[in-house]
């Protein structure tokens, strides 16, 4: 059997082939010279492979970022800013960009009426993070959800076969579930106090079943992998609102009037940027006027700012 099994991920070819259509993949392969249990083993072994090798892409990365977070590193298990106070209404006719990082930002945007999300972060994990918890709410009634709130991560793992996962999310989650691996590295979650997780909309029950809903419909959101200061280098056309959340303390003071500037082109001319600043961000003064946009704080005790295009 190892004989077959290295011939299947040594040849590009088969190795495809075995991805569309395992069992038969191999039967062409040994022909009768293997009983179906025999066969079913080569699949498993295979599988465990291609398993192994799509998580270590994303553990075998540079670390060239110049923010406080790498392309490899921790998740937050909930956002830590009050979401749903600091985001409005919205419907399809709104484009939104927001950072990913523990999913709550879209959650929030899709439970107030967003339909054209998309989303970015250097971090390559959050996207991961973002599909198991979105998996979680698509599977889990609200109580369970809740219930289970304070160990998501462990509760969604014990439960992985059973969660609609793609292919390749569920090959990573496989594979930091049986590896030490990946756990070498330390938690994967920066835990959250309970009472930050109600900034989110969709603790609520009500808007937890409609952001379930859909959820299970498809919506699709696309993601970048990509620092925010080149994000201009990654998407097009123009959007109603970008978010990016507490990016203030995780780049340079001189970077944020480039970020800002790199940014206003692909704002709609009533569109608007956001941030949330916690101690240290002057986004009330007149500095950006040069750029023809006007800052205003929304909210003195989260400190959140927006700009917007001057008319």
């Amino acid at each position: 059997m190892d004989s077959v099994i290295k011939t299947i991920i040594n040849n590009k070819k088969k190795l495809l082939a075995f991805q569309s259509n395992p069992i038969l993949t191999v039967r062409r392969i040994v022909g009768n010279k293997f009983s179906d249990e025999e066969v079913l083993l080569i699949v498993k072994e295979v599988d465990k492979y291609i398993r192994e090798r799509d998580a270590l892409k994303f553990v075998n990365v540079d670390h060239t970022s110049t923010s406080s977070f790498s392309m490899y590193d921790r998740v937050y298990e909930y956002a830590t800013e009050n979401i749903k106070d600091s985001i409005g209404s919205y419907d399809g006719n709104d484009r939104i960009l927001t950072v990913l990082s523990s999913g709550d930002h879209v959650f929030n945007y899709i439970v107030n009426g967003a339909e054209n999300i998309e989303s970015f972060d250097i971090n390559a994990f959050t996207r991961y993070y973002f599909e198991l918890k979105r998996a979680c709410i698509e599977k889990f009634q609200y109580n369970e959800f809740l219930e289970n709130a304070d160990s998501l991560l462990t509760y969604a793992l014990e439960h992985l076969d059973e969660l609609p996962l793609s292919r390749e999310s569920y090959n990573f989650w496989y594979y930091y579930k049986e590896s030490k691996f990946l756990k070498n590295y330390g938690s994967f979650l920066y835990k959250v106090p309970y009472g930050v997780r109600h900034f989110n909309n969709y603790f609520e029950g009500k808007n937890y079943d409609k952001l379930q809903s859909i959820l299970k419909s498809g919506i699709d959101i696309p993601f970048h992998r990509i620092e925010a200061i080149n994000l201009n280098k990654s998407v097009d056309g123009k959007f109603s609102e970008i978010n990016f959340s507490s990016i203030y303390s995780l780049i340079s003071k001189k970077e944020m009037p480039k970020l800002i500037r790199r940014m206003s082109p692909f704002l709609e001319d009533d569109g608007k940027m956001l941030f949330y600043s916690f101690g240290g961000f002057e986004g009330d003064t007149d500095k950006y006027d040069k750029m023809g946009l006007y800052a205003k704080k929304v909210n003195d005790i989260d400190k959140v700012y927006t700009y917007t295009k001057k008319r």
